[in-house]
């Protein structure tokens, strides 16, 4: 795991190689990666160089539950100008299940884009509190898109069938 530690947090590593260490490592759920990772994400310098490989450490992030800087990051992630890396950001945040994430997932419900608004339901879904379907539920009422349409409904009944089964 040291060498993709160092591969990830290398500068003149090519791009494709760092951003698989960065995969890898998230993948591993390497604990020795999440300063490493967290540092990464928050790099403007390497972000502007490439910025897909913030939405890569994004996702890497989220599979680090039980983290509180791990959280917040990806929370101030959301709000990035960049469409992928909030798209990863809400994606593991609905990983993570930390109910902390949610005001600043359902204020994304009437995001302009399609991508975050169905990365915002499946996130909710993945959360799992039950508190939010009336936030689904509103969205679903306001939607124009059928595919948001679809994933909204499918994330309601899946709400309702595991309150039956409690």
């Amino acid at each position: 795991m040291n060498i993709l530690l160092d591969v990830a947090g290398t500068w003149t590593e090519r791009w494709p190689v760092k951003i698989k260490a960065i995969q890898f490592l998230g993948e591993a759920r390497y604990p020795k990666a999440v300063r490493l990772l967290l540092s990464i994400f928050n790099n403007s310098f390497l972000n502007w160089e490439c910025p897909s490989i913030k939405s890569y450490t994004a996702t890497a992030l989220g599979n680090f539950k039980g983290n509180q800087e791990v959280v917040d990051t990806l929370i101030d992630g959301v709000s990035d100008p960049e469409l992928l890396v909030r798209e990863a950001s809400i994606r593991s945040l609905g990983k993570i299940g930390d109910p902390e994430a949610l005001p600043y997932l359902i204020r994304l419900l009437v995001d302009q884009s399609t991508a975050i608004r169905l990365s915002v339901i499946d996130a909710l879904e993945g959360i799992g509190d039950p508190g939010t379907i009336p936030d689904i539920q509103l969205a679903l009422e306001r939607e124009s898109d059928s595919i948001v349409r679809s994933e909204a409904l499918a994330a309601l009944n899946n709400f309702h069938k595991k309150s039956r089964v409690n």
